[in-house]
């Protein structure tokens, strides 16, 4: 008996046996060691973005921010049931792997029934999917879900009545975080007063939504009864007016550009002709409006039936960290007045090209060539104004066109305008906002497959019948070949 075994242990298959198991057993021990090495490396590291968008990625500005932070911040995913979305955990994992003083923590309320309620958050606030919550020592700012995934509606109504297969969708997560960091840790929140008092128009919700992602606060100032711009103004918009300022508004203003004041004006062609305190205001600062007339691109520098519109402007060095197309649609020119005061400094923000010209007669039908009427371009269709005195140095910047910002304006021409971003920029320069955030959301288009019946047909045979049936004879081939050796 003990011989059998002898020669059992010594047999080749033992030796080999013996070797291959602890060869696997090697293997198994190596694969579990590099898996455990893995998962401890940092989100940056296991997690390699290879879309298009860069939609897992973050920015140089979420890196610079996250990693100078010296206050705690949490970052808190909110989700019921254990379910928390994949995409904002890969996400906000490589925002802690940025600095120490960031932690993330994933809560479901149904656990822990008192945190909405700490945080000031309705049950009505949750989207149902996971949302988000920021929180330092100062202060926390929520974020739904909806603000962070968001769907153009006018492509998504164009894909619900069949006009087209796909629609447009954006990732906002670097955007709507690294804003919301920003807001809790800022010592100082920006704030800006819009003028009223001369049927402004309202902002519409695009660039609201832009404001609050920039952490800039907004309220309505009428400085008739007012008196004066409050002394907590970053900001003073004046946003497309159509009466005409009092002498004592037009005085107001005055003193408080004076005194370091930063002024954004939208200028309005309606009632411009009889708003001569509103002209003489921006005569004081060494510059004027056409009326009734408006710019005109030339073919090298135009969109097709949009010669109202600036595309891909030849001077554009005020506006910093933009890049794509701004429109700039009904635009007057804005002119300089060879006998500004001399405290005074005006740059151009944003020009036409030099084949643009001045249409005077709107009349004309003719919006393919020049009339004899036209002026040779170039324009200025943004400037940035500097008055030096002894007070202090104000800064205004004022836009000739009064479509700049009204987004469902461009409806027809897509993403690729970027307008809502140069005013952020213009803004963030002019008051020097630091707690001012602006990172684009990045597009994800989703696109719908369909197929034909006969395609489908065809697909099901040969990727359910052919070609497992291809593979099945195959080894059938293979495994006879080798019996008959």
């Amino acid at each position: 008996m003990n011989e059998k075994m002898k020669k059992r242990f010594s047999a080749n298959s033992f030796k080999y046996g013996t070797f291959s198991l602890v060869l696997s057993v090697f293997v198994i021990g190596v694969i579990v060691i590099v898996n455990i090495a893995a998962d401890l490396l940092p989100s940056a590291v296991k997690n390699i973005d290879i879309s298009e968008q860069k939609t897992y990625s973050i920015g140089d500005v979420t890196k610079d921010l996250v990693s100078a932070l010296k206050q705690d911040v949490t970052i808190y995913l909110i989700g019921k049931d254990g379910k928390y979305n994949e995409r904002l955990i890969q996400l906000t994992d490589k925002y802690a792997d940025l600095s120490g003083h960031l932690k993330v923590e994933q809560i479901d309320p149904d656990e822990k029934p008192t945190f909405l309620t700490d945080m000031d958050i309705s049950s009505d606030d949750l989207s149902g999917n996971t949302d988000v919550l920021v929180a330092s020592s100062e202060r926390h700012k929520f974020v739904s879900y909806n603000d962070i995934y968001k769907v153009d509606q006018q492509s998504y109504m164009y894909y619900r009545m069949g006009y087209t297969n796909s629609y447009s969708a954006y990732f906002d997560g670097e955007g709507a975080i690294t804003s919301a960091i920003s807001y809790c840790t800022s010592e100082d929140l920006p704030k800006m007063y819009l003028l009223k008092g001369h049927n402004e128009k309202d902002l519409n919700e695009k660039i609201l939504d832009l404001l609050s992602k920039a952490n800039v606060t907004t309220a309505d100032l009428n400085l008739i009864s007012a008196g004066a711009v409050p002394e907590d103004c970053d900001v003073l918009m004046i946003y497309l007016p159509s009466t005409d300022f009092t002498a004592a508004e037009v005085d107001a203003l005055e003193n408080y550009v004076a005194h370091d004041g930063k002024c954004i004006i939208f200028n309005s062609m309606t009632g411009i002709a009889d708003m001569a305190n509103y002209k003489e205001f921006l005569r004081y600062y060494g510059v004027g409006v056409t009326e009734k007339a408006y710019i005109f691109e030339g073919v090298s520098n135009s969109l097709p039936n949009y010669r109202f519109m600036l595309y891909e402007p030849a001077e554009k060095s005020g506006i910093e960290d933009v890049s794509g197309y701004i429109f700039a649609p009904y635009s007057s020119a804005i002119l300089q007045y060879e006998d500004m005061r001399k405290t005074l400094s005006v740059t151009s923000l944003l020009s036409s090209s030099d084949d643009s010209w001045l249409r005077m007669d709107l009349e004309s039908e003719s919006y393919d060539e020049k009339i004899d009427s036209d002026i040779d371009g170039p324009f200025d269709y943004a400037v940035s104004i500097v008055d030096r005195t002894n007070e202090g140095e104000g800064k205004i910047v004022l836009f000739a066109s009064e479509y700049f910002l009204e987004y469902s304006s461009f409806s027809e021409i897509g993403s690729t305008c970027v307008n809502g971003d140069a005013f952020v920029s213009v803004l963030s320069g002019l008051a020097s906002l630091k707690a001012s955030v602006s990172i684009p959301a990045k597009q994800s288009g989703v696109t719908v497959n369909t197929f034909t019946a006969g395609e489908f047909r065809t697909g099901l045979g040969i990727f359910v019948i052919a070609i497992p049936v291809c593979i099945l004879l195959a080894g059938l081939c293979i495994w006879l070949s080798r019996r008959r050796r």
